[in-house]
């Protein structure tokens, strides 16, 4: 190898490492910025749901404000048209309403309807003066007359609302008391249809009360029929709830009353009672309620008329054993204030208002937690807290949704990684295999270059032998008769050799062109290889070489194209006979054979000559390879031999190879299949 091509191979190898460098220097920037890019996207998707966390939040504040205010003022309009049966139809619009209720300074009116417990603020403190005196002439004086003249000062409209009922069921009490059942009959009735808005609202005097006295003054009065009657009357009412239980033994004395005065059969009675219980559960929970309602609606009566904005306000505090919400507005009622309100259940809210709500708005990644005072943990990483009146709840990630943006931003990473170490891969292997065909084409231009200068040689040599003994025969220089023979001799065996190397250099010209065709006929391979050796028997004998030949008899006919197959032998001739300086013995061989399931022929070629080191065998039929051997390289050759001989028995269907020991000589086999039944042709 030249200093040049040292030099060309150095700059070859310093470029690829360049490019290397700058690719790995590239790729390892590629994929810092994959793993960044996951981190921003990571970061990007936990900060959008904490937003969408936050629009969810001012979403379900707006919604909830729209519909309590919706209500409130529905139920304002028909408090003032006096509707009950839309106040009971707007308490029972959402699931999650417990109460409507209109609030004064003195009652509490709800639907559906309840008793709620005394307030100490708006009844026991108003007393009227004359009350608790007629109360001793009723129960320890026992002086009727005196306590029904108390009473009735206590009923003039300066008393409050409450009192007057209490005074007018007093005097009921008193005439009964007197016997005078039909003033006391009077009184209750109209107790009872004058004053049942504000009966239902209390539990002393309460609307079942009042109805439950009609039935006993009845009963006292010795009219069974019409007390039967009321105690019916009574029930049905209940039942329907347009009369509130104030309590569980107020159904027991209804029960007992309707055993007393009715015809009911005990199965039936039995089955007044259960419902009658179940109506005072049910009521006994409202009553809480209503005692939320009240607890919380008091001190905000207090502040003068405008003192609050008149849009919707809440109230959340922690009182009664179930966790409520109030939604409440001020209204002008005949110059006065009154509250209107809803009393919300706040785990029916979260049910059926919130939840559903989060869970269509957050598509599945929020959740809904109570709003508690420990921190979200490490993997939540935040929790937004809902806006007022729903800051008991408050929204995180849902389970799992960071360990399923870490495994899609992992995912994501990785596939940019691995696409980068795909490209770099692919990069490097189209490197690799430019460098391996620039080493390639540049061993190929060196065996080319050699090749020139071999056929140069072999051209010159030949061409300067003809020409010297051509000219000493033009010009009679010759000293005998044997003299010219031996060069006309010379000059045919030199001619000879020039058109058997140009033959060569015409068949790989058209081979690696892929013009080269064989015209294959079925042919008689002895008689080819005989003929062969008999027009190349001058050259052995005049070289001094020993030649065995050995053809099997009665060989059966190959498809064969005469001339490429003698071409072939020729070649391997010419091998033998030049690398074996030291021991000139050749011996050719025909015989049959079989190889991988195919019958055919076996033409052998050994010699005894340099032989072939392993490590060259795999190259030996590469066009232009030459060995390495310092003898071998001495010897003139264009390299091109054997590779025509391979070109030759592929084309022909055959297999070559070679056997061989350094210093001991080679053999080459060519094997070709035997003719089968066709007709022939190219290939």
């Amino acid at each position: 190898m030249s200093i040049s091509d040292g030099t060309d191979r150095r700059w070859w190898f310093i470029a690829a490492a360049l490019v290397v460098l700058l690719t790995l220097v590239l790729a390892a920037g590629g994929i810092v910025m994959a793993v960044q890019q996951g981190r921003a996207v990571r970061q990007a998707r936990i900060r959008g749901l904490r937003d969408r966390a936050e629009i969810v939040s001012t979403q379900l504040q707006n919604e909830l404000n729209r519909l309590a205010s919706r209500h409130l003022g529905e139920i304002y309009r028909a408090f003032q048209r006096q509707d009950d049966v839309a106040l009971n139809r707007l308490a029972s619009a959402d699931a999650w309403i417990e109460l409507a209720f209109v609030y004064d300074k003195w009652v509490l009116m709800t639907w559906p309807a309840i008793t709620v417990a005394r307030s100490e603020r708006s009844h026991e403190a108003f007393a009227p003066p004359g009350f608790g005196l007629g109360e001793q002439l009723e129960f320890v004086d026992h002086n009727l007359d005196e306590a029904i003249k108390l009473y009735q000062r206590c009923t003039s409209e300066a008393t409050p609302l409450y009192w007057q009922l209490r005074a007018h069921m007093a005097i009921a009490g008193c005439r009964s008391k007197q016997g005078r059942f039909d003033e006391a009959i009077q009184i209750y009735e109209r107790l009872r249809t004058r004053y049942a808005a504000v009966l239902r609202s209390l539990d002393s005097p309460s609307l079942f009360s009042v109805n439950l006295a009609l039935v006993d003054v009845l009963a006292a009065a010795d009219e069974r029929a019409r007390a039967g009657e009321a105690a019916e009357e009574l029930l049905r009412d209940v039942l329907d709830g347009q009369v509130p239980l104030p309590a569980r033994e107020y159904a027991d004395l209804l029960v007992h009353r309707l055993a007393q005065l009715t015809n009911r059969l005990p199965e039936e009675i039995e089955g007044a009672r259960r419902q009658l219980a179940a109506i005072a559960d049910r009521q006994h929970h409202l009553a809480g309620a209503a005692s939320v309602v009240r607890t919380w609606m008091e001190p905000r009566l207090d502040p003068p008329l405008g003192a609050e904005e008149r849009g919707v306000q809440f109230v959340a505090e922690t009182l009664g054993a179930r966790p409520r919400l109030l939604a409440y507005q001020r209204f002008e009622r005949s110059g006065a204030e009154i509250l209107v309100g809803l009393c919300i259940h706040m785990e029916t809210l979260y049910e059926t208002f919130v939840a559903p709500r989060v869970r269509t708005a957050g598509h599945g990644d929020l959740i809904l937690r109570p709003n508690e005072l420990t921190p979200p943990s490490a993997a939540e990483s935040w929790a937004q807290v809902l806006a007022m009146p729903l800051q008991a709840w408050q929204l995180q990630p849902a389970s799992g949704f960071v360990d399923r943006v870490d495994r899609e931003v992992r995912r994501q990473t990785w596939t940019y990684v691995g696409l980068t170490g795909l490209a770099v891969t692919v990069l490097m292997a189209a490197l690799a295999a430019l460098v391996t065909a620039v080493r390639r084409e540049m061993a190929l231009t060196r065996l080319k270059n050699e090749f020139v200068a071999n056929v140069s040689h072999e051209l010159k040599t030949p061409l300067a032998l003809i020409r010297l003994f051509g000219e000493t025969l033009l010009y009679g220089r010759a000293p005998s008769e044997e003299k010219r023979r031996e060069y006309y001799s010379v000059i045919t065996r030199e001619s000879e050799r020039l058109t058997h190397l140009i033959n060569n250099i015409l068949d790989f010209s058209r081979i690696d062109a892929g013009h080269k065709r064989y015209r294959r006929v079925a042919c008689d391979l002895g008689q080819i290889v005989g003929q062969t050796i008999e027009s190349y028997r001058f050259q052995l004998d005049h070289q001094g070489f020993d030649l065995g030949v050995e053809i099997e008899p009665d060989l059966p006919p190959v498809l064969a194209d005469a001339d490429a197959v003698s071409q072939a032998l020729l070649n391997l001739l010419n091998n033998a006979v030049k690398y074996s300086a030291d021991e000139k013995w050749v011996e050719v061989r025909v015989a049959r054979a079989s190889r991988d399931g195919r019958d055919g022929m076996t033409v052998s070629v050994a010699d005894r000559g340099v032989g072939i080191p392993v490590e060259e065998r795999d190259r030996l039929f590469e066009g232009f390879f030459r060995g390495s051997d310092n003898k071998v390289r001495q010897i003139r050759g264009s390299g091109l031999g054997l590779t025509l001989v391979r070109h030759i028995v592929t084309g022909h269907e055959g297999e070559v190879w070679v056997a061989s020991e350094v210093g001991q000589g080679s053999t080459f086999t060519i094997f070709l299949p035997r003719a089968e039944a066709r007709s022939p042709g190219e290939t």
